[in-house]
This record gives structure tokens, sequence and C-alpha cells, in this order.
């Protein structure tokens, strides 16, 4: 299991109907690198913990490993 750590900032509503969690990922310094969101099935979770250091279950997609890919694309694993 993959696991994704960051700072939630806010959880959110896409397309009035799809829960999202906004995070920034972190370096090893712990500076921003990334801003990303996260589509989830349930907001409630993450509801207390608006700028706190999350642990979000994810899996990659088998098509982003491709050979001389640079980024990995990330979806919420819900088997945990």
């Amino acid at each position: 299991m993959l696991t994704l750590n960051g700072i939630l900032r806010a959880t959110v509503i896409l397309d009035d109907e799809i829960p999202a969690l906004e995070l920034e990922g972190l370096d090893s310094r712990g500076l921003v690198i990334e801003t990303m969101r996260m589509p989830v099935p349930n907001l409630e979770p993450y509801k207390g913990q608006i700028g706190e250091m999350v642990a979000i279950p994810v899996r990659a997609l088998p098509h982003t490993w491709e050979h001389g890919a640079t980024t990995v694309a990330l979806i919420y694993d819900s088997r945990t």
C-alpha cells in the first residue's frame, strides 16, 4: 500500500457532487512542492484535520508507470 503524506488545506465538493481533499505535498525539508486535489469517498474523517499532516491511502494508476514517465498519477485507495 502507498501512502500520500501532506498538509490538509481544505475539504471541497467538486462539480457539486465529488468530495475531495486539497493537499500540499512536502519535500524532505518541509517545503511545499505540489498542491493537489484528491477525490475521496467521504469527507467526514478529515473535517477536523484542516492544517494538519494527514496520510491518505493511495494507489498508482498502472498506465502512469510507463518507461520514462516523470510523474505518477495517484488515486484514493478504498481497499484499506
